[in-house]
């Protein structure tokens, strides 16, 4: 019963600092197709995910909560994170960024899969147009990750799609 409280504190308590430091919220699906060069053993892979979650927005910055599963059926969670460097305006709708990203992903034992952390950080181009309902994108990530002492240079070109909630 303690627990279930303190839980319920700290979750009040977070709700009111989001709240108070004017943090806006999304809740978001994407389909990305990732290119993966891993630079130690040298080969090339490409899988396409489907991934769903929440993004929380302070200005500039934005963290991503999500879950995903691939055409493996290899699921896990991951938080992205980063910030928008510069915002260019196209025409009066459609506009592009640049983003800096940071990325953990965590693949948990699945079949004859030991469970695995994965560590991204790179570079976005994100395509966005606003709509009254939300917002549709089209990023194009390319970073650097490591995990279990391998590293690998990926690229991603993702649809994805915003709608705020209020």
């Amino acid at each position: 019963m303690q627990k279930k409280l303190i839980l319920l504190g700290f979750g009040l308590g977070i709700c009111q600092i989001l709240w108070a430091q004017k943090i806006t919220t999304d809740v978001f699906v994407r389909i990305p197709h990732v290119v993966n060069y891993n630079v130690t053993e040298q080969y090339l892979s490409y899988t396409s995910v489907v991934s769903g979650g929440i993004t929380l927005h302070h200005g500039r910055k934005f963290i991503d909560l999500g879950t995903f599963i691939d055409k493996t059926d290899t699921y896990g969670f991951y938080t992205f994170f980063g910030s928008t460097l510069y915002v260019t305006p196209l025409d009066e709708q459609w506009q592009l960024s640049t983003n800096w990203f940071g990325e953990v992903t965590f693949v948990p034992e699945q079949e004859q899969r030991r469970g695995t952390w994965i560590q991204t950080a790179g570079l976005c181009l994100v395509l966005a147009r606003p709509f009254q309902w939300g917002v549709v994108s089209f990023p194009f990530c390319v970073g650097g990750a490591y995990s279990r002492q391998t590293l690998h240079v990926n690229t991603r070109l993702i649809f994805n799609c915003s709608i705020p909630i209020k």
